[in-house]
């Protein structure tokens, strides 16, 4: 049992907080990261060197980013400091010591039960000086007489049992082996104990309520020690006991707490029971079965990653295994275009586009161009022109080096449904000039004018499609196209005057427009059309008098303006 002055127990060493470093750390790194991307930093290089140029090209970005990873160097360094030095010691407090009282209080004397006449006595114990004498308490501590203020904890019950042989010489007087003992119940010694932080700690259960300490019952048999009479009168000295015996308690304090405060469960348990109990319900397996579920410790999930798609590794895939059908010579050529169109069908939401591309990835390009083409028809019918259109455009690259009858008609039907694809437009208007298809070119090099400005790409257009609107009869359309080429060609004559080809197919020009309109009866402006047409082969005929077709045509331009007065 520890003393009043023992210290209170210490507080838990306090441990390192490292929380403002994780947050500086954190910090920096989200800067770190924002400065990077807003300075647009060298992410992917595998140089060093291309930090500091970044840094020293960047000036606000890069010393922010600098600055910022410096404040993470140092969270780090911190993290590590906290994490590898021990925790604080906390000094031990010491327990505030009791005042002393200037005079000790008498305990109260405890009710004294007689022994019974059949107890065993044992000789007394005799001391030899008041001085000596040490007064032991019912914690087995000893109190030294009142001359002595000073308290002692000294545990002396060995002292106790010290019994002189020369003041004993009454024997023994042996009891029974089960004789019958009235046991009386033993005081509780709680009011003597010194409380303090040690002896608190004991104190399990609550004992029931007991008179005060009498320090006359310290000489009892619960410590261990037998007091008996000395021998009978006449013989020597009269002993007189400190105390009367007492008789032990037979039973532990434990048991008679359990004796007076009986258990509230075994005593609901035992009670009669007051109406017949109702039957159960039929019980539930699933119930049973979620009950006991409760008390499994579920298996932790697995974390499942969905594979990394690579959009492009499959787009060029795909096109590897299409590609593999094409001949040598035409191989390179579909290459571009075939990329460009799988991954349109690629990354389009469409189901229908998914499939197909799935098809083309396997090699079937059969099938993938059937599924075009009727999708394609469909989309067209629904009123979805472009996106039919860049169906056919897909059905074209498919075909375009390997099957080219397929591949004109997949563009022809963009051309119609796209009018403002320019680049499609041209394509197949030489392709039919170099195929000498010359009924399809109008249409297409109508669409074309529609959306191409340029004067050269106009002029290439406006000659050939003149000269078949003129052929198919069509003699107003020809004349429109006449006017617009002979614009063109007097604004190319102007800003090149040694040009002699551009100023001679002006005045070619100015000689067919003329025609056309005297074809269509339009006189009035027919005579002052020839006789511009005369003026500019004259021109040319005085830069070059070596030519005779330009002085033949000047000749024959002024006789048709003879002819109308002009």
């Amino acid at each position: 049992m520890s003393s009043t002055n023992s210290t209170l127990e210490a507080y838990p060493p306090a441990k390192p907080k490292m929380t403002p470093f994780v947050a500086l750390v954190i910090t920096a790194l989200v800067v770190c990261a924002l400065a990077a991307m807003r300075g647009e930093a060298p992410i992917l290089t595998n140089r060093p060197d291309d930090w500091f140029l970044w840094v020293r090209a960047e000036k606000v970005w890069g010393g922010i980013f600098a600055c910022a990873a410096v404040f993470a160097v140092i969270g780090l360094l911190g993290m590590v400091l906290r994490l590898f030095s021990g925790p604080k010691k906390i000094k031990a407090e010491k327990a505030p010591r009791p005042e002393k009282t200037s005079r000790r209080e008498a305990p109260v004397a405890a009710p004294v039960v007689a022994a019974p006449a059949a107890a065993v006595e044992m000789p007394s114990y005799v001391p030899d000086a008041r001085e000596d004498l040490n007064v032991p308490t019912s914690e087995g501590l000893t109190v030294m007489p009142q001359r002595d203020t000073r308290g002692s904890l000294k545990f002396d019950a060995h002292r106790l049992n010290a019994v002189s042989a020369a003041a004993v010489e009454e024997e023994v007087v042996t009891a029974p082996l089960f004789a019958e003992v009235h046991v009386a119940e033993m005081p509780s010694l709680e009011p003597a104990i010194f409380h303090d932080n040690a002896s608190d700690s004991f104190l399990s259960q609550t004992p029931a309520a007991a008179p005060g300490f009498d320090p006359n019952a310290a000489l009892s048999e619960a410590h261990g020690l037998h007091v008996v009479r000395a021998a009978p009168e006449g013989e020597g000295a009269k002993v007189i006991p400190i105390r009367p015996d007492i008789a032990v308690p037979a039973q532990p304090v434990a048991e008679m707490v359990v004796e007076t405060l009986p258990d509230p469960v075994e005593a609901a348990l035992l009670a009669e029971p007051t109406a017949a109990p109702r039957p159960a319900p039929q019980s539930d397996i699933h119930a049973v079965i979620s009950s006991a579920m409760r008390f499994i410790d579920a298996a932790p999930a697995e974390d499942v990653t969905a594979p990394v798609v690579n959009g492009e590794a499959e787009i060029r895939q795909a096109v590897q295994t299409a590609l593999s059908v094409w001949p040598d010579a035409t191989r390179a050529i579909a290459a571009d275009e075939l990329s460009v169109r799988v991954s349109h069908l690629y990354y389009d939401r469409d189901a229908h586009s998914r499939r197909i591309f799935d098809l083309i990835a396997s090699g079937d390009l059969s099938a993938a161009a059937s599924a075009l083409q009727v999708h394609a028809d469909a989309l067209a019918q629904d009123g979805h022109a472009s996106a039919a259109a860049e169906l056919w455009r897909v059905y074209g690259a498919l075909h375009m080096g390997r099957d080219d009858s397929r591949a004109m008609t997949a563009y022809a039907r963009v051309s119609e449904l796209d009018p403002s694809d320019a680049n499609i437009h041209l394509y197949l208007t030489r392709r039919y000039q170099m195929a000498g298809e010359a009924a399809k070119l109008p249409p297409v090099i109508e669409r074309a004018l529609g959306v191409i400005s340029d004067p050269a790409v106009r002029t290439e257009l406006l000659t050939p499609y003149a000269e078949l609107q003129m052929k198919a009869g069509n003699v107003a359309a020809g004349a429109e196209a006449l006017e617009e080429l002979t614009r063109l060609h007097e604004t190319t004559a102007y800003l090149k005057p040694d040009d002699i080809a551009a100023r001679s197919s002006h005045a070619i020009t100015l000689a067919r427009l003329a025609q056309a309109r005297e074809m269509l009866g339009a006189f009035d402006l027919a005579g002052p059309l020839y006789k511009k047409a005369h003026k500019v082969f004259a021109d040319l005929s005085a830069l070059k008098p070596e030519h005779p077709g330009l002085k033949a045509m000047a000749d024959n331009a002024a006789k048709d303006a003879s002819r109308f007065g002009a």
